[in-house]
């Protein structure tokens, strides 16, 4: 039997008990029944197209295809991109182009959602006249400036038409679609909801495809490029310390850290959403598909995450309190067990492993503020044939920029990093407001907003741990357009309430306690 369909009968025997509790947990009580379903079909037929097609363009054909009869049947198309979001990896190849174009654009399965799904959802959202209008928000303005320097200043080192359509289409595609339907889809509480489960739900399936690969050192998605007929240039087989570092569907093992950290930060946004024991014991494999991923600056970010949302709002104390007795408990039952020293190797900042990596980002950090001073307000294009970049490059034959805001800097300079930048705290600055409305209005949406917000500080540490690529960009544009939803729908909340007289203070959800699924 070939890898790729011993591959793909141990990612269907992980992956269908974990879609039957999906409808245990979420069906009818989060999300409609008949969508889920839908939803689930198609997840399942995309993954076994890319398994089975044997060709990319049929693959795509019947991916989209099957997005699109979604799309066509879901009120929801926010939460319908996220419930596929990772399927199956980012492999990419060029649409062919024509005459003297070379090609369109790079496409794979995100870039394919995005185009199907989002796009869609734009092009009907814009013919709606209860959807707020591209510009309504600041943050709608710090988004546009920070995408249109970028072609701007691409102008520097290919000033073709051609070129300037392509990097239009593509920062199109993956950074306003996801924030623009991402900030406007959501139009009450249910439909947030619908979006935060199934984002959530699309991160847990994850979880153990990480844990499986760590612990067989057996990467399951690569024979996908084999199958599609691809060779993709992600180096497969990266080890620490004698495990493999898995990818699951994020491509890099970085990036699959990161996503998981993510599903960790944001994962109390549906505490109230299932049964106590349901959350518990689903937080717990995705906690443990994070330690699996081998990424310790997603172990870092993930770490904060935690604590800026355990302690704001009311009740942080508590939370606090709670939070260090258990993190003791943890680190006791750790110490006490034969693996503490080598779960203490792999921690960031005291562990011993891959410490060229440490002193690797050092040097880069050091070299790559002696290129931005060259040109410090907007950087340069062309800042990796710089001679002084030469000394970082690596045994692969690569420069691996692992810090995003340097990156930024590098290449948009000082100007374009203060607008990235500015974007987050926008954001943040955003969900805090919401937070201290929801606080007497409603404990659910309050605790949505901590979850947001400590999320979004711990994305802004990893991703200086980080290039910014593959699935990162959509999912951060996704979090800034969250977040600003989020803010708008307490202050909608909010103002409908006291217009119709009624108490300032929702009373505290009750949470199923039911032995047995949700």
């Amino acid at each position: 039997m070939s890898e790729q369909f011993r591959a793909l009968i141990f990612i269907l025997a992980m992956m269908l008990p974990m879609l039957a509790m999906a409808r245990a947990i979420l069906g009818d009580r989060v999300i409609p029944m008949v969508d889920l379903d839908r939803r689930l079909k198609a997840w399942v037929g995309i993954l076994l197209s890319a398994f089975l097609a044997r060709n990319f363009w049929l693959y795509i054909i019947i991916s989209g295809a099957l997005m699109a009869w979604v799309m066509s049947k879901d009120k929801n198309p926010m939460a319908v991109f996220l419930s596929l979001f990772f399927v199956v990896p980012p492999t990419t190849t060029f649409i062919p182009g024509f005459g003297p174009i070379s090609y369109i654009i790079e496409i794979n399965h995100l870039r394919l959602a995005s185009l199907v799904i989002l796009g869609w959802a734009y092009l009907k959202m814009r013919r709606e006249k209860s959807v707020e209008p591209f510009g309504a928000y600041m943050l709608d303005w710090l988004a546009l400036a920070y995408l249109a320097l970028q072609v701007i200043l691409f102008l520097r080192s290919d000033p073709t038409v051609t070129t300037i359509l392509r990097t239009s289409v593509e920062l199109f595609i993956d950074g306003f679609l996801p924030y623009f339907v991402a900030s406007r889809a959501a139009r009450n509480i249910p439909a947030l909801r619908d979006m935060l489960a199934s984002f959530l739900f699309a991160i847990l399936m994850l979880a153990p495809i990480t844990i499986f690969e760590f612990g067989k050192n057996w990467l399951l998605y690569t024979s996908i490029n084999e199958a599609l007929g691809l060779g993709w240039d992600v180096m497969p087989y990266i080890m620490r310390n004698g495990n493999v570092r898995p990818y699951a569907t994020a491509g890099n093992s970085l990036i699959l850290g990161f996503i998981l950290a993510v599903g960790v930060g944001l994962y109390p946004a549906v505490r109230s959403m299932m049964t106590v024991r349901n959350w518990y014991l689903s937080y717990a494999l995705l906690i443990g598909g994070l330690c699996a991923s081998l990424a310790r600056g997603a172990y870092v970010g993930a770490t904060v995450a935690i604590l800026v949302a355990a302690g704001t709002g009311r009740g942080a104390g508590t939370r606090l309190s709670k939070l260090s007795l258990g993190a003791a408990f943890v680190v006791v039952v750790i110490s006490l067990s034969p693996f503490a020293d080598q779960v203490a190797s792999y921690l960031p900042f005291i562990g011993n492993v891959d410490t060229d990596n440490v002193t690797y980002r050092t040097r880069l950090f050091d070299v790559s503020m002696q290129v931005i001073a060259m040109n410090p307000l907007f950087g340069s294009s062309n800042f990796m044939l710089d001679p002084l970049m030469e000394q970082m490059r690596q045994g692969q034959g690569i420069i691996d920029i692992v810090n995003s805001y340097l990156g930024i800097a590098l290449g948009t300079g000082y100007v374009g990093l203060g607008i990235y930048v500015s974007i987050y705290l926008v954001a943040m600055a955003k969900t805090w407001m919401g937070i201290r409305r929801s606080a007497v209005v409603s404990p659910e949406l309050e605790g949505i907003g901590r979850a947001l917000l400590g999320t979004n500080v711990g994305i802004m540490i990893i991703i200086a741990t980080a290039s910014c690529f593959l699935s990162m960009p959509f999912i951060i544009w996704i979090m800034m357009g969250l977040s600003l939803r989020y803010s708008q729908l307490t202050t909608n909340l909010g103002a409908a309430r006291v217009g119709q007289g009624a108490p300032t203070r929702q009373p505290e959800p009750q949470r199923r306690r039911t032995p047995g699924a949700a």
